[in-house]
């Protein structure tokens, strides 16, 4: 049953790309989650489960018991503490469970590829070791659902809020701790609080909710839609609830239902050299130029690579035959084969600080009126530049702390202008909407997160490129007052403009 887990294979794949050399046990050791669990499941089973764990630590280089006793005791010379650090890996807890036995994993994620991947979610976990001081510096913590005291949903979403804890100050629950705030609301399909059968939508958002969170629900269905909202808040540091439903596309000549599964989604790959237009107003986001997710898959491993390859599945229901976007996935299907089981895309759940009150779908559609505007404006009948169209368009959600330092450092924004946006009073929570042409940002837009979208949720422009912000500035003085424009989307931008640029 061990030798047939998918875990076994992903993990002898990840240790060998990450180069382990060495193999370190830490017998008896106490995990707070697991410790959780079993006090309120375990415990109470009448077969006898073991409260303690094994933690196995994993470096890049090899050395000798007798050398990393030396290093115990502060007398290493081969084996200095500094060089221990630098080749931890990290490590995997292993519980005494038949079967589900992975518990909280935190190891190094695999390289940025020449700046293709990308983890925004990651953070730092100190681990005390015989007494020394180690830490997994960029990594979220996994563990494998294990079917009592947790689903593939308790199990995504402690992963989530692994990453929301640090950044929103919340209390970071166990497993079980997840499961029982989410059953609080009963559910006629959920047979029974422990063991765990799974989650419903609903329950997952009230448990959030009893967090002190706010939770946006977004739909997945669909490359750019999905995309979009992956993009969007990873780059903010936030993880991502993804609920999929998986085929087994072994099965001919239709992929036969294998059931839903819930997966955190983690990071990303802009592997794409372009981003694809979008409708027929040919908008473009950056966000589609990823080609891979990488996700924390309870059943398979942390950072799990999904390709967006473009396959469909094909499946057939008592009325009609659909050709379903799907990802890929490391799942075995009844031919076992890895891959032949797809993922078909739902929804997000994405976990956010109360305060953040307008979504990225409304600012991807005040964008969208705006570029629309902007380019009918630029490339009319009498063209005023040589620009490229379309504009390339970045949406992201970020936070004051994060935006100014980075403008600090941004070479493209005169002095005189840097200082004023500097020294303007922003909100905690910014969207940024960052207009590109020709793989250059010629202009940007903040806009107040924590506003609502009936307010002047318009915080200002930035300027790139003077000729651009000058005409967009003398386009917008003309138009502010028109009253076909200020029943407009991006109306707010245009009063910015007009009386404030």
């Amino acid at each position: 049953m061990v030798d047939g887990k998918l875990h076994m294979l992903y993990f002898e794949n990840y240790f060998t790309d990450l180069k382990a050399a060495t193999i370190l046990v830490e017998n008896d050791y106490i995990d707070r989650d697991f410790m959780e669990d079993f006090a309120g499941y375990y415990a109470r089973c009448f077969g006898k489960y073991e409260s303690s764990c094994t933690r196995l630590h994993f470096f890049d280089k090899s050395f000798t018991p007798r050398q990393f006793g030396f290093t115990l005791i502060g007398r290493g010379r081969t084996l200095s503490s500094q060089r221990l650090q630098d080749s931890y890996l990290g490590f995997v807890v292993v519980k005494k469970l038949p079967i589900t036995f992975i518990g909280r994993t935190c190891l190094r994620t695999y390289g940025s590829d020449n700046g293709r991947r990308y983890y925004p979610t990651l953070r730092r976990y100190p681990v005390g070791l015989f007494g020394l001081s180690l830490s997994v510096n960029e990594t979220l913590a996994f563990q494998e659902q294990d079917r009592g005291a947790a689903a593939c949903a308790t199990s995504a979403l402690w992963t989530v809020l692994q990453g929301t804890g640090k950044l929103f100050q919340h209390t970071i629950p166990s497993p079980v701790e997840i499961t029982r705030l989410a059953t609080q609301i009963p559910d006629e399909t959920v047979p029974g609080i422990l063991p765990s059968r799974g989650l419903t939508g609903r329950q997952e958002i009230y448990m959030l909710r009893q967090l002190g969170l706010e939770v946006d629900y977004t739909n997945a269905q669909g490359e750019f839609i999905m995309t979009g909202s992956v993009y969007a808040y990873l780059r903010a540091g936030i993880p991502l609830l993804l609920r999929i439903v998986l085929y087994d596309t072994s099965y001919t000549p239709y992929a036969k239902l294998v059931g839903a599964h819930a997966i955190a989604v983690t990071g990303f790959s802009l592997g794409r050299n372009k981003s694809i237009p979008y409708g027929l107003q040919q908008f473009k986001l950056r966000t589609t130029r990823i080609d891979e997710l990488y996700v924390h898959d309870d059943q398979v491993g942390p950072f799990a690579r999904m390709r967006l390859d473009g396959t469909k599945v094909k499946t057939e229901t008592k009325v009609s035959i659909f050709d379903l976007n799907s990802l890929s996935t490391s799942w075995k299907g009844q031919d076992n084969r890895i891959g032949s089981i797809r993922a078909v895309p739902k929804f997000h759940l994405i976990p956010l600080y109360p305060k953040i009150r307008i979504r990225f779908e409304f600012i991807r559609n005040v964008v969208m009126s705006f570029d629309q505007y902007i380019r009918k404006a630029i490339f009319g009948p009498k063209p005023v530049s040589s620009f490229e169209s379309p504009f390339e368009w970045d949406i992201f959600l970020t936070t004051v702390n994060d935006i100014k330092p980075a403008l600090q450092n941004e070479l493209l924004i005169e002095n005189s202008v840097k200082k004023k946006i500097l020294l303007h009073n922003m909100p905690r929570f910014v969207w940024r909407a960052r207009m590109r042409n020709k793989n250059k940002v010629v202009l940007e837009l903040l806009f107040d997160a924590t506003d609502i979208e009936q307010g002047k949720f318009f915080v200002c422009g930035i300027e790139y490129f003077k000729p651009l912000y000058t005409f967009i500035k003398y386009k917008a003085q003309n138009d502010c007052s028109s009253s076909f424009y200020q029943s407009r989307l991006y109306w707010r931008i245009l009063e910015w403009f007009a009386t404030k640029a």
